[in-house]
C-alpha cells in the first residue's frame, strides 16, 4: 500500500468563520484526490475524516445520524455543520440593498455582489448582478448608457464601466494639472518702489488684513493688489469668465451650498 502524502489538518478555531475555511480545505483535498487518481468512493470518504483531525472526526460522529456511508454524504454532513444554510430571503435583501460606495471601483463592487449572490439561489445570477449595477452604481453615465441599450449583457456593461472609470481618472488628473499650471503662472507684483505719497499706517494695516482671506474668484489667498489667477479663465461649470469652478456661485447654488461670508468678493 502506498504511503499517504502529508496534508494539513483542518484549522478549526472559531465556528463563525469556519464555513469559508472548510470549503477551501475540502477543495484542496479534492485536488489531492485528482493528483493521486483516487476515484474509489470508500477511500474518498475515509481521507477527509483522517486528514481533518480528531476534532472534526468527533463532530462527524455526532452529526452523521443515519446518512449514507459515502463521500458525498460525509462531505455534506460536515459542510452543513461548518456552513449552515442561510435564509435565502435575508440574503436577497442584503443583495438588493448593496450599493456601490464612493471608495469602491466597479470591479470591487461586482466582486461583492457575486459573493452575496451565492446564497440567494438566483436562477440567473449574472442577470441579477447586471440589474443591481444599473440601479445602484455611482456612474450616471454608465446607468444612462445601459438603459438606452436594454439588450446589454453583464460583460459588455463591465467593459464599458471600466473604460468610463479610466476616462474619469484621466480627466481629473488633467484638470488638476491645468489648475496648478494656472496658479503657477501668476504674474508677480512689481518690486517695492519708493512712493512719493506713502500710505498711512492705518492703510497698510487695512490692506494687509485682507491677505489671509480667500479670494472669491480663485479660492486662493493673495492681496488685492496681486493679479488673480482666475482672471481671464473660464469656469468649467457655468462657462463664465474670471473665476474657477471650485468657487463658482452657480455651482454652489445648484448643490444647495451657502455662501461663506468670510470669502472676499471680486
Amino acid at each position: 500500500m502506498d504511503r499517504l502524502p502529508e496534508f494539513a489538518a483542518f484549522d478549526y478555531a472559531d465556528k463563525a468563520d469556519a464555513g469559508p475555511k472548510w470549503e477551501k480545505w475540502i477543495r484542496r483535498l479534492e485536488l489531492l484526490f485528482t493528483g493521486m487518481d483516487i476515484e474509489d468512493n470508500g477511500r474518498k470518504r475515509a481521507l477527509p475524516l483522517h486528514y481533518a483531525g480528531e476534532r472534526v472526526f468527533d463532530i462527524y460522529e455526532a452529526e452523521k445520524g443515519h446518512t449514507a456511508p459515502n463521500y458525498a454524504a460525509t462531505k455534506q454532513v460536515l459542510a452543513d455543520y461548518f456552513s449552515p444554510r442561510k435564509n435565502p430571503q435575508m440574503e436577497v435583501y442584503k443583495f438588493r440593498n448593496c450599493k456601490q460606495n464612493a471608495s469602491q471601483s466597479l470591479d470591487e463592487y461586482v466582486t461583492k455582489l457575486r459573493k452575496l449572490s451565492k446564497d440567494c439561489e438566483f436562477a440567473d445570477a449574472d442577470n441579477e448582478i447586471l440589474s443591481q449595477i444599473i440601479q445602484n452604481c455611482r456612474s450616471n453615465r454608465l446607468r444612462r448608457r445601459a438603459l438606452r441599450e436594454p439588450d446589454m449583457n453583464l460583460k459588455t456593461l463591465l467593459d464599458l464601466g471600466r473604460a468610463l472609470e479610466v476616462a474619469e481618472t484621466q480627466a481629473l488628473t488633467m484638470e488638476a494639472q491645468n489648475e496648478r499650471y494656472s496658479v503657477n503662472n501668476i504674474r508677480k507684483p512689481p518690486g517695492k518702489q519708493r512712493s512719493r505719497n506713502p500710505r498711512s499706517k492705518d492703510q497698510v494695516t487695512k490692506s494687509e488684513s485682507n491677505i489671509d482671506k480667500p479670494c472669491g474668484n480663485c479660492g486662493l489667498t493673495h492681496s488685492r493688489t496681486s493679479v488673480c489667477p482666475a482672471k481671464g479663465q473660464q469656469c468649467r461649470f457655468c462657462k463664465k469668465l474670471n473665476h474657477f469652478q471650485r468657487v463658482c456661485r452657480a455651482k454652489k447654488r445648484a448643490s444647495g451650498q451657502h455662501r461663506n461670508p468670510n470669502v472676499c468678493m471680486r
